[in-house]
């Protein structure tokens, strides 16, 4: 389980590609590391692409990340982030309704051109 940071070429969004397995633990991490490139950078649109990564975390683990941790992690409402999965997995799916649901502008696709358009919407 791994994952990279970088900001799109056109500097629109920032770009996290994860890799492996995806936990809570892990989540923490690269939101900590994409929250530090959003301020360098001015940028609150985020791709989360997990298309070689499946979310291993509980339904308990990823309420509590959404309702509980994203508050002390100081996740921004205002930020637009689109998680981006292979079609044949279903297991981010509770975290993007899990997102929306606590208020975040949160999408899931599985078309990553999809994807990229709805980030650089203005």
């Amino acid at each position: 389980m791994s994952y990279k940071i970088s900001v799109s070429e056109n500097g629109k969004y920032i770009r996290i590609t994860i890799t492996g397995t995806i936990t809570v633990g892990l989540a923490r991490e690269f939101s900590v590391d994409s929250i530090a490139a959003s301020e360098a950078h001015g940028i609150e649109r985020f791709l989360y692409d997990a298309r070689t990564a499946r979310n291993l975390s509980s339904i308990l683990d990823n309420y509590r990340f959404a309702y509980e941790e994203s508050s002390d992690l100081k996740l921004s409402h205002a930020a637009r982030s689109a998680i981006l999965a292979a079609a044949d997995d279903e297991s981010h799916k509770f975290v993007v309704t899990t997102f929306r649901n606590a208020g975040f502008n949160v999408r899931g696709f599985t078309d990553e051109a999809e994807a990229i358009a709805w980030l650089e919407e203005k």
